[in-house]
């Protein structure tokens, strides 16, 4: 009897708050969504400033201001302007 009792206590309290929880929480949704917006674009521009800055702190290697060493690593030179440099005869990138 004593673990019958229990049991049925339980599930009347899991009942009780079940029945105050959701409808509240159904109500509140739209309210939620909005403050998470609020919350949520400020902090994605943030991040997204504080990756820029650290990609950016990195130190990179210009193969323009060193054309040998581009055309030594075998990979592909592009001039300023951004277009390929075709060797001179043929359809190579160099």
């Amino acid at each position: 009897m004593l673990i019958r009792s229990n049991l049925s206590s339980h599930a009347m309290v899991l009942g009780a708050v079940i029945a105050v929880v959701l409808p509240a929480r159904l109500a509140l949704k739209p309210q939620y969504a909005t403050e998470r917006r609020k919350i949520q674009n400020p902090g994605c521009k943030d991040r997204t400033r504080e990756l820029a800055t650290q990609w950016n702190a990195l130190p990179y290697f210009s193969t323009l201001a060193h054309p040998p060493l581009a055309a030594a690593s075998g990979l592909p030179a592009f001039s300023s302007r951004g277009s390929r440099k075709l060797c001179s005869g043929c359809s190579e990138i160099v």
